[in-house]
């Protein structure tokens, strides 16, 4: 299977730091200098060692500023039909997006200006 365009288009921007990171209401943002990841569905950052916070449990006070200065140093699609990104960063974290809401469940924008929705009824 071919890898889909998100992917393919993300990779051409790697690695991207983490300047900024937010978490209240559900969703979650992370950013840097021309760059975003918002993910507004279900969502979760884990580590080797399992899962550390997301969507529904949010993180402790302030946890989320330990992705701030990490960088995204891969990303690989997720789901049985490839609608999600994982983000992998260089800390050991890895921030998982999910399809979980038909609208906009997560939205990516890149450097080049490209903007990208994902699309939770796609198939």
């Amino acid at each position: 299977m071919d890898e889909p365009y998100f992917i393919a288009k993300l990779k051409e921007h790697l690695p991207l730091t983490i300047e900024h990171a937010a978490c209240q209401e559900g969703f979650l943002a992370v950013s840097g200098l021309q760059w975003s990841f918002t993910a507004n569905s279900s969502w979760r950052v884990s580590s080797v060692q399992g899962f550390e916070y997301g969507s529904d449990e949010g993180p402790a006070r302030g946890q989320e500023q330990e992705l701030c200065g990490s960088l995204v140093t891969e990303v690989r699609a997720s789901g049985f039909s490839p609608l999600d990104v994982i983000l992998i960063l260089s800390n050991g974290l890895a921030i998982e997006s999910f399809s979980a809401t038909h609208f906009e469940p997560w939205e990516l924008r890149l450097p080049d200006g490209t903007i990208m929705v994902a699309d939770g009824s796609a198939v």
